[in-house]
């Protein structure tokens, strides 16, 4: 059971990793290729029981007085030309400074922040000396955020493995006469070596693109990801490359240090995207924080990892640094699930959560009196309110059933969750191709009365898949311009693919994020690996070489094709439960795989464990993952498959839970509007995983 629960520690952090799997490199990827969706990624082969371990190394809580941050937003560089010119990074460092006052109980006074024309090199290189170095107390916290353009300048003594050192393009940076003030890599480590020497606990993170060959702008007027790179500086000396000092971790910036983590948006040559006003990684980061802030930064870092790259394809952040099992500023978090009254006027009451804590307008808010931490505590409700308008960091609701006078500094416990209409946004960026545009509108009509599952965005509103016209193709691809699928553009069936497409991608995108942290359903999970399947000459079928569960240098959870797979799922509920588990596949396939199709259900008894079959990793190569719904209900599941093509059973369209369903597999929205209940009968987990 010990290497169990720390096997869950991976598990949790990975949630929502998973990627698809690829052994063979003349194997078309699915993203790419027409062929048709196969059930390929599973084989039933031997069970084992080899379980690896990981340990993890808590920091001690310290005095928060002791804490002390730094955070630097750049949205503004008057050196560089209008399409390099950034929107969210002042937003992040808000964001951040939020976090740090309401998670972690940083003192105001304890924070400083430089935005735009504040963040000249002087001003950051003499903050980081004169402030956090000098500040800095031995058992305190100490966090340095940048949020903005990164870049690369020719290496000027030798020391990059690929010839070029990584920058922070500061707001002074790179000015008509030609002096380039970025921040480089070589100028950072030795006062961070100086910080991380007077204090034990340091935090680094960079929202940012930390290295790259070259930048694809993208047209500012689009509601689109654009990229937080700079271009690259070439000084006259040549760029020489020394494979021997291979100093830095794989986000390229800095090498590893025993006192400090290191958070970065990406890989080094990768994109660090923004949009809609916060970087991809802080947004996610903040997400993730305010959800479990007594976690690992490994544990956090995988579930941040799985959020950025479920939108941002070609994004992979990092963490580095041997503190990585440390928990977040040594378990400083406080444990709160609810939010608190700010004002009350007549049947409205203001939240001081909004937007960047994520709630949704729609969603449901038990009211308790002041000091409350628990929704059990029954005596001291005092009524509902339904969240009506949002802004980052406020939300207002309306009261219903109102049962005593709601004072200033009341809590607010969320007891129904809104998940929108899950539709999938979709801008058909088709103006010059207006004959094409015509006949998908036209189509899309047809098939709204059916399935509802694509709703249409201009260039200007957020959007989750762009349809556009390449040369003689129809490309459909994500916001960070990875390609989904695509077609001949005079293929007669062109229009009637694209449509499968959208509907099964929203249908991937729907059950992905169906989600009901459940606190009176809990299940716990643990992976087992091997290297391989071996088949004898008559077929026979065993699992081989069992191994440890492996990491990339950045921290996310890794397997090779061709490995084989196994899910423990424990049952740490009081009750029974019904388990199920789904594989969202690479290739876009949705998969029941347990139980098997028209096995019958059997609920799984509190404390019981089960193992689903062994499941052999096959291409194509992305991110792949296993998701276990449990429920006290035997539930219809087979309709969220990508191959069912049925309706939910009307029979289960009564309950939230199955009119959720019913949504997600695109059931019609004009019957009635689903309001959400409080559901208390299902709950989720995940477990994700990267594929070589």
């Amino acid at each position: 059971m010990d290497n169990f629960n720390k096997i869950l520690n991976i598990s949790v952090v990975v949630l929502l990793l998973c990627c698809g799997t690829s052994s063979s490199k003349n194997q078309p990827d699915a993203e790419t290729s027409d062929a048709p969706m196969t059930d390929q990624s599973v084989t039933e082969v031997a069970p084992a029981n080899q379980q690896h371990a990981v340990t993890q190394q808590f920091a001690q809580p310290g005095n928060t007085d002791g804490n002390i941050a730094l955070l630097v937003g750049i949205n503004k560089y008057p050196n560089l030309p209008d399409r390099l010119q950034l929107k969210g990074c002042v937003n992040d460092v808000k964001v951040m400074e939020k976090m740090l006052l309401e998670v972690f109980d940083f003192k105001p006074e304890n924070i400083k922040i430089l935005l735009n024309e504040e963040a000249t090199k002087g001003n950051i290189l003499g903050n980081i000396e004169n402030y956090l170095i000098k500040n800095a107390k031995k058992d305190g916290q100490v966090m340095f955020y940048y949020s903005g353009h990164g870049s690369r300048i020719t290496d000027q003594n030798a020391d990059e493995a690929d010839g070029w050192d990584e920058t922070m393009v500061t707001y002074d940076s790179r000015d008509a006469a030609g002096q380039v003030k970025d921040i480089l890599d070589d100028e950072l480590e030795p006062l961070l070596g100086r910080l991380a020497a007077v204090c034990d606990n340091v935090t680094l993170i960079m929202d940012c693109c930390n290295s790259g060959s070259g930048f694809r702008g993208e047209d500012p007027s689009l509601a689109t990801a654009l990229p937080r790179l700079a271009p690259d500086v070439k000084l006259s000396q040549p760029v020489t490359q020394n494979a021997s000092n291979p100093n830095d971790g794989p986000s390229g910036f800095l090498p590893s240090n025993p006192n400090y983590v290191l958070i970065s948006a990406c890989k080094d040559k990768e994109y660090a995207y923004e949009r809609n006003g916060n970087g991809a990684l802080t947004k996610a980061l903040n997400e993730v924080v305010r959800e479990n802030p007594n976690s690992t930064y490994r544990a956090m870092m995988y579930e941040v990892f799985n959020r950025v790259n479920s939108n941002f394809a070609s994004q992979h952040p990092q963490i580095e640094g041997p503190r990585r099992n440390a928990v977040i500023f040594g378990s400083l978090g406080k444990v709160q699930k609810f939010v608190e009254v700010t004002k009350v006027n007549n049947d409205i009451v203001l939240l001081n959560a909004g937007q960047a804590h994520g709630i949704t307008v729609g969603s449901i808010y038990a009211i308790y009196k002041p000091g409350t931490i628990s929704t059990d505590n029954q005596e001291n409700y005092l009524a509902k309110a339904e969240i009506t308008a949002l802004e980052p960091f406020q939300a207002a609701a309306k009261i219903s059933d109102k049962k005593g006078e709601i004072p200033v500094n009341a809590a607010a416990f969320e007891i129904a969750h809104q998940y929108g209409d899950m539709q999938i946004s979709v801008f058909l960026d088709l103006n010059a191709q207006p004959t094409l545009k015509q006949q998908l509108m036209d189509e899309l009509k047809i098939y709204k009365r059916k399935e509802d599952l694509v709703k249409l965005v201009s260039g200007s509103q957020d959007f989750q898949l762009r349809v556009l016209v390449d040369r003689d193709s129809i490309v459909i691809e994500r916001p960070d311009q990875i390609v989904v699928k695509k077609y001949d553009k005079n293929d007669p069936k062109a229009v009637e693919k694209v449509l499968d497409v959208l509907t099964k991608q929203a249908r991937r995108l729907n059950v992905y994020r169906l989600e009901n942290r459940n606190t009176k359903l809990k299940t716990k999970l643990s992976l087992k690996r091997w290297e391989k399947v071996e088949r004898d000459i008559f077929g026979n079928e065993s699992i081989a070489n069992p191994l440890p569960l492996k990491e990339t240098p950045g921290g996310q959870l890794e397997l090779d094709a061709g490995n084989v797979i196994q899910l423990t799922i424990t049952n740490e509920s009081a009750k029974p439960v019904y388990v199920y588990l789904f594989d969202i596949a690479t290739d876009g396939g949705v998969y029941l795989r347990f139980p098997s199709q028209g096995a019958e259900d059997s609920p799984m008894q509190p404390g019981a464990s089960i193992d689903s079959y062994p499941l052999e990793i096959v291409p194509p190569k992305g991110l792949n993952t296993l998701k276990v719904i449990v429920t006290t209900q035997p539930t219809d599941f087979w309709s969220l498959t990508q191959t069912g093509f049925r309706s939910v059973p009307a029979g289960s369209s009564d309950s939230p839970l199955g009119r959720l369903l019913n949504l997600a597999w695109g059931g019609t929205r004009d019957v009635r509007v689903l309001k959400p209940k409080e559901p208390g009968d299902w709950a989720t987990d995940m477990v994700t995983f990267l594929i070589k």
